[in-house]
């Protein structure tokens, strides 16, 4: 999930110029804005002289941590019944859908 953190992770939010940020989305290609400024960041501490591994930059692997939640269903309607529509009665099977009273 989005809003769901994996352990060690902070998010860092900021404001930006808007003509600031159409030259960064501009320049990132397909990139994911996220990921471009982890790996500028990145760049910048190491310019500076800091020993980071380049794994620090990459986004922390989520799989199987969140996604969708599964809907809980009802059970399954029984064989050869059909689902009617909302406001329908549920008519016999090999009849016509009567029109609501």
């Amino acid at each position: 999930m989005a809003s769901q953190r994996a352990s060690g992770q902070t998010l860092v939010a900021f404001p930006l110029d808007q003509r600031f940020l159409a030259e960064m989305d501009s320049a990132r290609g397909s990139k994911c804005r996220a990921q471009y400024i982890r790996e500028a960041i990145y760049r910048m501490l190491v310019e500076q002289g800091r020993d980071l591994p380049e794994s620090i930059a990459q986004a922390p692997d989520r799989a199987g941590k969140g996604g969708r939640k599964k809907k809980a269903s009802a059970s399954p309607p029984e064989p050869g019944t059909r689902n009617p529509e909302p406001g329908t009665r549920n008519p016999e099977p090999g009849t016509r859908n009567p029109e609501p009273d």
